[in-house]
């Protein structure tokens, strides 16, 4: 596999599952993934409608 900087790796977890990490830096020895949420640190708002109270 080609890594290449700013692209997303998909990473296999020891149960099995997947998880993705950001490829921040690359060089001829080192690699700095980042595994934050896409949105971790921004701003989202919600817009709702209340339908009810219980």
């Amino acid at each position: 596999m080609e890594l290449k900087e700013n692209s997303v790796v998909e990473f296999t977890a020891p149960n099995g599952g997947t998880f993705a990490g950001f490829l921040r830096e690359l060089d001829a020895t080192h690699a700095l993934f980042d595994f934050n949420h896409p949105m971790a640190g921004k701003t989202i708002r919600f817009e709702v409608k209340i339908i009810g109270i219980m």
